[in-house]
């Protein structure tokens, strides 16, 4: 017996949880210095220029999103961790 499961993407279950959360959320991976400060811009200006990658998939329209990005000292040397929170109005 098989049963029928919906597969969603990291980012729209992290979107997801970021929602549900009452303030910032860790993104539940690590990245480089450039792609933490790449990921962070994408998804803070994704309302602004109708940004759609991959990384921003999951954001509804009209949502705005804050977010920051630092080095982190429990992972390899050079890994950074974003973190993010929907703005409430």
């Amino acid at each position: 017996m098989s049963t029928s499961r919906t597969r969603t993407s990291f980012w729209l279950r992290t979107f997801e949880a970021a929602r549900q959360s009452d303030g910032w959320l860790r993104v539940g991976k690590y990245y480089t210095r450039k792609t933490a400060a790449q990921v962070a811009s994408d998804i803070r200006r994704a309302h602004l220029d109708g940004r759609t990658t991959i990384r921003t998939n999951g954001i509804a329209p009209g949502e705005e999103w804050e977010t920051r990005w630092n080095p982190v000292n429990d992972g390899a040397n050079g890994d950074c961790e974003v973190w993010i929170r929907l703005r409430r109005r």
